[in-house]
């Protein structure tokens, strides 16, 4: 009896291993939504954005930590938008605070060479605006209210007049 257990034993590890180490390739089959065997399985889709958004949050102590990142083609053109529109000057400029925020924008619509360009953004809920700081090129803004307020909810999905800051 137990000459028996060991052969039916040994077949059985045999079988898996013949079974588990064949070289035949299996096909991958989809389902599609009637119900019926779908043998055009096609690689996920990719969509290619314009750009991607990367907001980092201050975190009370001078460095930021991940916050966001949108990477929906509308709103990067929406953001991108209000940021050619703003009233720029050329100036270094020295805030009282740090920054609520940093923004990183990656422009990818020259697929050749993609453009980073990183904003430190202030938020002043008193008077709803926002002031905006790209210190690479040198440039300022304080931006009017109503662009102030789309623009802070593009980025944070929050009303401006909602912030608290913190000194």
């Amino acid at each position: 009896m137990k000459a028996y257990k060991t052969r039916i034993g040994c077949m059985a590890v045999f079988l898996l291993l013949v079974g588990g180490c064949g070289d035949t390739r299996q096909k991958e089959v989809g389902v599609s939504g009637t119900g019926k065997v779908d043998d055009s399985f096609e690689e996920p889709l990719v969509i290619e954005t314009t750009g991607d958004i990367i907001v980092d949050i201050n975190d009370g102590d001078n460095d930021f930590d991940p916050f966001r990142m949108l990477n929906d083609s509308d709103v990067f053109e929406a953001v991108q938008g209000i940021l050619d529109n703003a009233n720029w000057e050329t100036a270094e400029v020295s805030m009282s605070r740090s920054a609520d925020y940093r923004v990183e924008i990656v422009d990818k619509r020259d697929k050749e060479k993609p453009v980073k360009t990183v904003y430190y953004l202030w938020t002043n809920p008193e008077h709803k605006n926002i002031e905006l700081v790209d210190y690479d090129n040198t440039r300022y803004t304080l931006m009017n209210k109503p662009d102030s307020e789309k623009l802070y909810k593009f980025l944070t999905d929050r009303n401006l007049s909602d912030h608290v800051v913190i000194e």
